[in-house]
């Protein structure tokens, strides 16, 4: 019978490889390489004569297991892999519901029934001539065919002779099944000689040799990203779990056939219901969980086998001795995962309570006993038997008194810790009550006092800007008059009226209706002016425009008007600016000032120094004009520098409330106010071209439209000679090109619009060959990475069939990246860009929820983040190009809702991101906040992360929040047909690269840009593909 474990007997069994739920695979996709879809195909190419002799074959398990047509379920797998032991010799130990289950040799054997003997040692060389066979499929001396190779024989294997079919078909089911190895991987050397000698076919340990391929591969898992790959036979692993775990083989093995090996008697079955509640069914239903430990032998011996430089490993030897000898310790990890908590409470029950009332309850009862006259010396017989009695009786009374005390310690611990939990609690409680009315009285404070201070500036601004406006009314079609009016306006206007309008934009959200704020039709705060729009730098227009300035204004305290402010420079440009006014600054341009001083000198100074943040909506043209006109007025003395020193020391106020309220440091806090006065005040609004570049834009956009004309095989749709003739990226007359502004091409720049090269994609068609006959889906992981890319939209099986994965998004950035480093002449218009792996970005965003709880939870120095800025991820593709140093653009494809794949340009100097999203419907202030919201990750992390990372004399610490604009539909070519939205994103991403223009990217040429696509990474990049090739 199984023992219990106890104090007095220890035992040393195998701790968990992790902690119970710690597993580095948990909440990670399991990916394999059997590929079962190529059987059909080996079927066709070498003959079924040939097929057949396979099966009867040492390894023809595995074409019996393709045609039994075995279910495979990684969810069962996967819960086993998450479950194991620390072993350290070469076999995998499982713990489910507290009973150890073993992977070993045995256990393989039992399983597959192939060889599991010892590997020949000795030289083996067959006598048919491999070298020539393996030369006919282009496979290296001394090496191994992989399955790529072995692919390309199949397709021209049909007029070989039976044997060279036999031969083929014997590699091939090596590499799919028994290895399970990745198609650029290649078969063991020594295992693919085997197969042109029958002899030493019939005697190699096909068993060991697949046993070890597998656990070496469970053993290296180090996964990166949201999936994981195991190569190997890991259906084993699946029959393993049935045929250990009973309740598993009942609910989910599905025999088959109950007479076969376990490989072929289970059919398996998809796992839907959860395996720990089976298990704990399984527990209630039979008082302990129903498994096979290991496959039992009567010679203990038998149970350990010995390899090459394996570690001692005494603790798994004292647990197969257990169980070979029925001494088990049930509960034995259940008691040492709580180990260190019973000592704790043991002792501390020992110490205080239990040893003192254990020893004075007993000492009680000896005393009673004495004095009841058992130590009597009569010799005689009777008073012996009595004598006798009384003893037994005293030690009864012991034994029970001894356990009352236990008991009444026990309780007694038990209510003592209760009692410490309950003052912990209400501890707790006190203190998240005073933080948070702490937290309350400080954001109440901090509006109130900002409101306060602003309705009244505005309040007193306004009335002096009407009484200032009604006397130029006034004064306008008086000979002789304006220029004095104009004169004494000057002479009182303030030069910080700026920032009264600033104040005035920041109440937005209490003084205009609901919704969002519309710019004039076709107009921006860069625009030209409409020619109905009265010029106010014209004395003539002065009059109208004040009166329906005036007009504007009351509107806006009426809360009836929709009007929005922004400010500019005198070049147009938007200036962005952290939270911080610096007064310092403020005092030196007050000494500064002076009359004869030109007033466009002093402008950008007034407007450095108001305004807190960066993003504003599109304001009235005609408004902006006049908040121009208004700057740019010079001051007279210094009273207004005094009032705008004063509207700079607003924040004071701020301070004073947070150190009212104990607390230091006011960025957290700072943020949260920021939330309740701003919301969506972190977007920009889309800027407009100058009259010249909407002209060029309009001729490219022509000149593209026309010229780049795809069919839906990629080819080009009626090509034009003259424009062929030019060399990209010119497109028309006078060097006009269709590159973006301010982007100048490289010297190795390609059209990223152009046809597909047919030669490519004629190999890309001989590779996918053989599984045309397959339905979708149904091929191979590699061919339907393909057929989803290149399969028209009407042949599609459903509507989100041709939808673009993590992989597919994945493999072309890694193309873009591998083009960044390798490529010569450089084809990028800057070399100061980095493509964010899609992987990477997955981590990311999934860090992001755990970040926006508690910012300090998330690490970024020493981390994989530190790597990602450093140029140094992924591993595989470094650039050793440093963010800021080296990068100035991040190019990332994000993924939103699950569905939707958008393009976005990270702009690190400026602290801007830009959007580009090919399906956007309605431009509505809850899209715009939707959107944002979905890229926080990296408008809120990317400056917690280089203010962590990067030195801070390379990049000063900025604690504001990227700004952020989603680009309008005008810009971003859109996706009408929808599905298409992955191939988009991409294709923006790669010309903004490039520097080019996005005509040319629609729903006509979409179908012809992914047979390219799909074409451009099998031809330059297939290797890459290995980390995405999922089972």
């Amino acid at each position: 019978m199984a023992e219990v474990i106890s104090e007095e007997q220890p035992r040393d069994y195998p701790p968990r490889l992790y902690a119970e739920g710690e597993s580095i695979l948990e909440n990670k996709l399991l990916n394999h390489n059997i590929k079962m879809g190529d059987v059909p195909v080996i079927i066709e190419s070498i003959g079924q004569d040939a097929w057949n002799e396979l099966k009867g074959s040492p390894i023809g398990i595995i074409a019996k297991l393709a045609e039994s047509q075995f279910v495979w379920s990684g969810k069962t797998v996967h819960f086993l892999l998450c479950r194991q032991l620390r072993i350290h010799k070469k076999e995998i130990w499982f713990l489910v519901g507290g009973q150890p289950i073993r992977f070993g040799l045995n256990e393989f054997g039992h399983i597959t029934g192939l060889n599991t003997g010892s590997i020949p040692t000795e030289k083996f060389e067959p006598k048919a001539d491999y070298k020539a066979f393996f030369s006919e499929l282009n496979v290296p001396g001394g090496e191994g065919p992989k399955l790529d190779e072995l692919r390309a024989g199949l397709l021209v294997c049909r007029t070989w002779t039976p044997e060279k079919r036999k031969w083929l078909g014997l590699l091939t089911l090596q590499a799919i099944g028994l290895y399970g190895l990745h198609h650029n991987s290649r078969i063991p050397f020594e295992s693919a000689k085997r197969v042109f000698d029958d002899e030493a076919m019939n005697t190699y340990p096909w068993g060991r040799s697949a046993f070890e391929a597998l656990v070496n591969s469970i053993k290296m898992l180090r996964p990166v990203g949201k999936t994981y790959t195991v190569s190997g036979m890991v259906y084993v692993l699946q029959a393993l779990a049935y045929d250990s775990v009973k309740c598993f083989g009942e609910r989910y093995g599905r025999v088959v056939n109950k007479d076969e090996i376990p490989l072929l008697r289970w059919g398996g079955n998809r796992t839907r219901k959860t395996m720990e509640l089976t298990i704990a069914e399984d527990i209630k239903a039979h008082g302990e969980l129903r498994v096979s430990k290991l496959v039992m032998k009567d010679d203990v011996r038998e149970l350990f086998h010995t390899w090459p430089d394996e570690e001692e490993d005494p603790a798994l030897d004292n647990l197969i001795r257990d169980i070979h000898e029925d001494k088990f310790v049930k509960g034995y990890w259940d008691v040492k995962k709580t180990e260190k908590k019973r000592k704790n409470v043991n002792s501390n029950a020992a110490g205080d309570s239990e040893s003192p009332a254990k020893r004075q309850k007993v000492h009680n009862v000896k005393d009673v006993i004495n004095s009841e006259g058992l130590g009597s010396g009569e010799e005689d017989a009777e008073k012996k038997k009595k004598k006798k009695k009384k003893k037994e009786k005293v030690n009864d009374m012991v034994g029970s008194a001894e356990d009352d005390v236990l008991e009444d310690v026990s309780v007694k611990t038990v209510v003592d810790l209760v009692k410490q939990l309950n003052s912990r609690f209400d501890t707790v409680d006190t203190s998240i009550k005073e933080v948070s009315s702490n937290m309350e009285k400080v954001i109440g404070d901090r509006v109130e006092a900002r409101m306060d201070e602003k309705f009244e500036y505005m309040e007193k601004e306004l009335k002096q800007m009407k009484e200032r406006l009604n006397a130029i009314e006034q004064g306008v079609g008086k000979s002789g008059e304006i220029g004095e009016e104009n004169s004494a306006f000057k002479e009182t206007e303030p030069p910080e009226m700026p920032t009264q309008v600033n104040l005035l934009l920041n109440q937005k959200e209490k003084a205009t209706p609901k919704g969002p704020a519309k710019p004039p039709q076709n107009q921006s705060v860069t625009s030209p002016l409409a020619k109905d729009i009265v010029d106010v730098e014209k004395d003539i227009g002065i009059a109208g425009v004040s009166k329906n300035l005036e007009k504007e204004f009351a509107n806006v305290i009426d809360g009836k008007s929709a009007i929005d402010f922004i400010e500019t420079l005198p070049n147009n440009t938007r200036v962005l600016r952290s939270k911080k006014i610096d007064t310092e600054k403020i005092a030196a341009g007050k000494k500064n000032t002076g009359k004869d001083k030109p007033a466009k000198d002093k402008a950008p100074k007034v407007q450095a120094a108001v305004g807190r943040r960066r993003g504003r909506k599109p304001s009235s043209t005609t408004v902006k004009k006049v908040v121009r006109k208004l700057a740019t007025a010079p001051a007279e003395g210094g009273a207004a520098l005094d009032e705008k020193k004063e509207a700079a020391d607003v924040p004071d106020k701020d301070e004073e409330v947070l150190e009212k309220a104990g607390i230091k440091g006011d960025n957290d806090v700072y943020d949260v106010t920021d939330q309740l006065l701003a919301g969506d005040e972190r977007t920009l609004p889309e800027s407009e071209d100058d009259e010249e570049e909407l002209i060029r834009i309009e001729r490219i956009n022509a000149l593209r439209k026309e010229s780049v004309k795809l069919s839906p095989d990629g080819s080009a749709l009626n090509p034009l000679s003259n424009v062929s003739e030019r060399i990209f990226p010119h497109i028309g007359d006078n060097g006009l090109t269709c590159m973006r502004k301010n982007c100048v091409p490289s010297a190795g720049i390609y059209d990223p619009l152009s046809p597909v090269d047919p030669a490519k994609l004629q190999k890309l068609k001989e590779m996918m060959a053989p599984f045309k006959h397959l339905p979708l889906g149904r091929a191979t992981d590699t061919v339907d990475f393909y057929r989803i890319l290149i399969t028209e939209r009407k042949d599609w099986p459903d509507r989100q069939y041709g939808w673009l994965y993590d992989d597919h998004i994945a493999a072309y950035l890694r193309v873009l990246r591998k083009r960044f480093i390798t490529r010569v002449p450089f084809p990028f218009h800057t070399k100061r860009i980095a493509f964010i792996d899609s992987w990477f970005v997955s981590y990311w965003c999934k860090e992001y929820d755990q970040f926006k709880i508690k910012p300090e939870r998330i690490k970024f120095k020493g981390t994989a983040y530190e790597r990602l800025v450093h140029g140094l991820e992924p591993k595989d593709q470094q650039t050793n190009m440093k963010w800021i140093e080296d990068v100035d653009h991040l190019y990332i494809v994000h993924q939103i809702g699950g569905n939707h794949w958008l393009a976005l340009d990270v702009d690190l100097v400026k602290g801007h991101i830009d959007c580009y999203d090919s399906i956007v419907g309605q431009h509505t202030k809850e899209s715009e906040l939707s959107v944002l919201e979905a890229c926080r990750p990296f408008t809120r992390m990317i400056p917690k992360m280089m203010n962590e990372i990067i030195p801070p004399e390379i990049y000063p610490p900025r604690f504001e929040q990227f700004s952020f604009r989603r680009r309008n539909k005008s810009r971003v070519p859109q996706n009408s047909q929808v599905g298409d939205c992955g191939v988009y994103a991409l294709k923006f991403i790669e010309c903004l690269a490039l520097g080019v223009s996005f005509v040319g990217i629609c729903d006509e040429n979409i179908q012809a840009i992914r047979v390219k696509m799909a074409t451009e990474i099998y031809d330059e990049a297939p290797d890459l593909l290995a980390a995405f090739d999922v089972q």
